[in-house]
């Protein structure tokens, strides 16, 4: 299998053809399953099943690959090959065996143009994200700045609560961080207003 930069990540299954087809009758439902699973396999290398130009995929492999059986990846391809859906490649004088090709390729392929179709679609989209993200060019995220402000406020709220002990002569109720961030506010807010009280006297 070609790692290409041409390789399809998807297929078109057309439902008509699909449901409608010969393939529903020439195949069994385990061996139409597999035969979906040789079509996404080729798409990678332009309706080829193979390692490479040179190699086939040893039954084992390509049973592994798939998650089946050898029995079943056998019967599947015997079928396709008795049915005309894939060919042997290779040169059979030399017994030079390099894997198979789905001998109707194109039909399995967009039209040209179901190809500009989707091309403008995907485009139209990028562009669309992208003038509707309001988001990730106004959002900055939290730098050094915030993170010492927050420190800052932290040990502000320590020494006030050291100076509510000294003052009270008794240990300030620390603020309960089980609270939601409203009532710690308040809690926090009446700490403030006790301390401003015992500054006064």
């Amino acid at each position: 299998m070609k790692n290409r930069d041409d390789s399809m990540e998807w297929i078109p299954l057309w439902v008509d053809k699909w449901i409608f087809g010969s393939t529903r009758i020439e195949l069994q439902p385990d061996e139409r399953a597999v035969w979906i699973d040789l079509m996404a396999v080729a798409s990678k290398d332009n309706g080829f099943i193979r390692a490479n130009p040179e190699t086939s995929y040893p039954p084992q492999q390509l049973a592994g690959l798939l998650c089946i059986s050898e029995e079943l990846l056998n019967r599947t391809i015997l079928r396709c090959v008795a049915t005309g859906k894939i060919k042997e490649c290779g040169n059979p004088v030399e017994n030079n065996f390099t894997g198979y090709y789905i001998i109707n390729w194109a039909e399995y392929q967009l039209s040209d143009r179901h190809k500009r179709r989707f091309i403008s679609n995907v485009s139209e989209n990028t562009l669309m994200s992208s003038k509707t993200d309001t988001m990730s060019s106004k959002r900055e995220p939290i730098g050094e700045d915030r993170i010492g402000e927050d420190r800052i406020r932290e040990e502000d709220m320590k020494s006030k609560e050291n100076l509510f002990s000294s003052i009270a002569g008794k240990t300030p109720k620390s603020p309960s961080k089980t609270l939601d961030p409203i009532s710690r506010k308040a809690e926090l807010k009446e700490q403030a207003k006790f301390l401003k009280e015992q500054e006064g006297k």
